[in-house]
């Protein structure tokens, strides 16, 4: 299944959790439009 990512809406808490891990927005954005991304669930990432 291939998603469709219409654009990207940045708050201060996204892009200051972003810039944390030393990415920047424009890094955070070339990822996510890359055509072989996979995405999986977190399973071990607590919510």
């Amino acid at each position: 299944m291939k998603l469709q990512f219409s654009g990207f809406e940045w708050d201060d808490g996204n892009l200051r959790h972003c810039q944390k891990h030393g990415l920047n927005r424009k890094q955070v954005e070339q990822l996510f439009q890359q055509d072989d991304l996979l995405v999986t669930p977190a399973l071990l990432h607590p919510q």
